[in-house]
């Protein structure tokens, strides 16, 4: 409980609101689905098995129609009186005669009776007699008296029905009319479809159908046997004609299928009326709480920095003191980050003005003449180039105590430095200068790439040993902005962190001096940016035109 109301503690006014109107909604509509659910499934049940038992029913009667047709098209063929007549035939009859009954009365009329029921597929005639004409339909009777289904049909008057190789027969005796005399028996073998297509028609569900014999249970025909699925209800019928059974069994997926289609229409249901009523209470809560959600972004806004925002002060209502304090809270947010912007600027500027008077440059410049006019007294004429370019150097740094000065004093300062350097490492490493005309006169804070430059000679060309040094400065513009690019072709770096933006978190001190002080005079989207690669290290300097 104490987890449940600290829970409730920690969720915002909105989400409450929302919450309760959930709650209040949900408990009647869950109540109201699973009643539905519980009614329609059961109704849904009982009318499938309806629907079933009378599907059964119909197909039933219709393989009834179909056998007893069958049995008429037989009863048809052995109760001919004409047709009895010729399997006895009176004494002295001649083969000439019997073949022109044959071919003139019976034949024709055997034929019309195969020819009148669709389902019979052939008819045989077994006489006691033997006949040399219509071979194909008369037959002796010693060919088959000593199977089962003979002696069966010929010991009695009734319809005789069996299976034989997977066909189905049906035979009936022959007897005369009015003697009762036996003449032998008929038969005919049904198609194979007789069954199928009257199952074929039973798509209400899917089933596995057997016909079986009541007595043995022997299996006459059977259905969809592949359908190996636990059966969940089974019919059973009898079929008049034959006394055989015919068994339907529905698998219990289907059963359980139509169970989980109503709960998929149930939760159907549930879920689009819970859509509605969570865009009911969204737009309810919204618009109770709309100042609130506005505030609440607002004051977001301000989490991410964004302290320019516009606070809608005018209501008198709790909501508008709270936005009026609020307002006041950023306004001397903002006040207090100038305040402290404007210091750090004013530390950076005071570091820098220390550093430049701690030298003398009046005392220094003096010294550096008087060296370099002794240095010519004596034809010392490379230490009189290391002289200038000191003298420059140092001219350049300390730029009469500004802390800005053009893009062309920078490169003077660095042209020294990179002098002197070459001097002191006899020439090691080499210098090329690809610089825009058109951005000399740019202003950039002052000495912000010798530390650079320092870098790319120690921690670059200096850690070459079997290759000389390059040194690459060159500038480029990227749309609103310019950039000073200092490249090397030292491979030190490369090897220790392979390809890649070199991390601001291990710049030395002068790297993260150079890159606060631009960042301090310019935006955050300016300062220095190490990248490094196979080729060397690249330290590109952002500045804005």
């Amino acid at each position: 409980m104490e987890k449940l109301r600290a829970i409730w503690k920690s969720l915002s006014f909105t989400n409450k609101l929302k919450l309760s109107y959930i709650v209040v909604f949900m408990i009647p509509l869950v109540l109201l689905g699973g009643y539905s659910y519980s009614s329609s499934l059961s109704f849904l049940h009982k009318q499938m098995k309806q629907e079933t038992n009378n599907a059964v029913e119909r197909i039933t009667k219709d393989i009834e129609s179909k056998l007893n047709q069958s049995e008429a098209s037989l009863s048809l063929a052995v109760n001919n009186y004409s047709f009895q007549e010729f399997l006895s035939p009176p004494e002295g009859l001649s083969s000439l005669e019997t073949a022109r009954i044959a071919d003139s009365y019976i034949g024709p009329f055997l034929y019309n009776v195969l020819l009148s029921n669709y389902y019979i597929d052939k008819l045989e005639v077994y006489s006691t007699q033997h006949f040399f004409v219509l071979t194909d339909l008369l037959k002796p009777s010693s060919s088959v008296e000593e199977t089962d289904w003979y002696r069966q049909v010929s010991s009695s008057n009734a319809f005789f029905w069996w299976s034989e190789d997977e066909k189905l027969y049906v035979g009936k005796s022959i007897r005369n009319s009015i003697t009762g005399k036996f003449l032998g028996i008929a038969r005919v073998r049904i198609k194979q479809d007789l069954f199928s297509q009257s199952f074929n028609s039973f798509v209400t569900f899917p089933a596995n159908i057997t016909i079986s014999q009541n007595e043995n249970r022997k299996v006459i025909y059977e259905y969809n046997p592949e359908n190996n699925n636990k059966y969940g209800y089974t019919i059973t019928k009898t079929l008049a004609p034959v006394n055989w059974s015919i068994t339907y069994d529905f698998p219990r997926q289907t059963i359980s299928s139509f169970s989980n289609l109503q709960l998929l229409l149930n939760l159907t249901v549930i879920l689009a009326c819970l859509v509605l009523v969570g865009l009911m209470i969204h737009y309810l809560s919204r618009s109770i709480v709309k100042r609130i959600f506005i505030l609440t972004h607002q004051m977001q806004e301000v989490r991410e920095g964004n302290l320019n925002i516009d606070i809608d002060t005018s209501y008198q209502d709790e909501i508008g003191s709270l936005a009026s304090s609020f307002q006041s809270m950023t306004t001397q947010i903002n006040h207090l980050i100038k305040e402290r912007y404007q210091y750090e600027i004013k530390q950076k500027e005071l570091e820098l003005r220390l550093l430049q008077e701690k030298i003398n440059p009046h005392f220094l410049y003096n010294i550096l003449s008087t060296i370099n006019w002794i240095a010519l007294e004596n034809h010392q004429h490379k230490i009189s180039q290391m002289i200038n370019n000191l003298a420059t150097f140092y001219r350049t740094a300390l730029n009469q105590g500004k802390d800005i000065s053009s893009l062309k004093t920078e490169l003077d300062n660095i042209k020294s430095y990179i002098a002197l350097q070459q001097i002191a490492r006899e020439h090691s490493f080499e210098v090329n200068y690809e610089i825009c005309p058109e951005l000399l006169h740019k202003q950039v804070p002052n000495f912000i790439f010798q530390p650079l430059v320092e870098n790319a000679i120690e921690y670059g060309v200096d850690t070459l040993r079997d290759m000389n040094g390059k040194i690459t400065i060159r500038s480029r513009v990227t749309g609103m902005n310019y950039q000073i690019i200092i490249e090397d072709n030292g491979k030190e770096l490369y090897k220790k962190f392979g390809e890649s933006l070199f991390d601001e978190r291990l710049y030395g001190y002068g790297l993260r001096n150079v890159n606060e002080r631009i960042q301090l005079k310019t935006s955050p989207e300016h300062g220095v940016q190490i990248y490094i690669d196979s080729q060397g290290t690249h330290t590109i300097v952002t500045l804005p035109l």
